[in-house]
C-alpha cells in the first residue's frame, strides 16, 4: 500500500472483522509511483519506485530495504518491472523513458516516438510490460499509447 508521505506497507486480512496484519516500509522520502513483486534470482522481493527517481528493493521479512537505485534525476511519473526479464522501466514528465537492469545499468533511453514524423513522447504517465515478451507500453498525457520492443 503506497502512502502520501512516501512510505509503503503490507496489509493482510482474511475477512472484514479479522485482525489486519500490517508491515510498513517508510524509507521513501516522496510519493511512491508503483510497486511490483518479483522473484528474480530465486529471491522474492518487492520493488518500489518513488517520484524522486529512487527505486528500493525490499525483502518482506526485513524492516529495511535491501538496496537502493537512483534511477533518474527528474521526477519519475511511471515505474514498471518486467515479470520474467530483469528489467526496470521508468518514465517522466520530461518526456523520456529509461530502461535499466536490476543492477541499475542503463540499457536504453527513449526520447522520441519511432516513426516517420519523429513525434516527441508526451509526458509519461503510465508503463506496462507485456508479461512474457520484451514489449513495453507507455501512456502519456497526450492521446497516444506507444509500444516499444527490442
Amino acid at each position: 500500500v503506497g502512502r502520501v508521505g512516501g512510505g509503503g506497507g503490507l496489509e493482510r486480512g482474511r475477512r472484514q472483522y479479522d485482525d489486519v496484519e500490517q508491515m510498513s516500509f517508510t524509507e521513501h522520502a516522496s510519493w511512491i509511483v508503483n510497486t511490483k513483486f518479483t522473484s528474480f534470482g530465486g529471491r522474492f522481493e518487492l520493488l518500489s519506485g518513488s517520484i524522486n527517481g529512487e527505486a528500493k528493493f525490499w525483502d518482506l521479512r526485513l524492516p529495511r530495504s535491501l538496496r537502493n537505485l537512483d534511477i533518474q534525476r527528474s521526477p519519475m511519473t511511471a515505474f514498471g518491472v518486467h515479470n520474467n526479464i530483469p528489467l526496470i522501466a521508468s518514465g517522466a514528465h520530461a518526456q523520456f523513458l529509461k530502461i535499466l537492469d536490476l543492477d541499475g545499468d542503463t540499457k536504453n533511453v527513449i526520447r522520441y516516438h519511432e516513426g516517420f514524423l519523429g513525434q516527441r513522447i508526451g509526458a509519461v504517465s503510465c508503463l506496462a510490460w507485456h508479461p512474457t515478451r520484451l514489449l513495453l507500453a507507455a501512456g502519456a498525457t497526450d492521446p497516444f499509447i506507444s509500444l516499444y520492443s527490442q
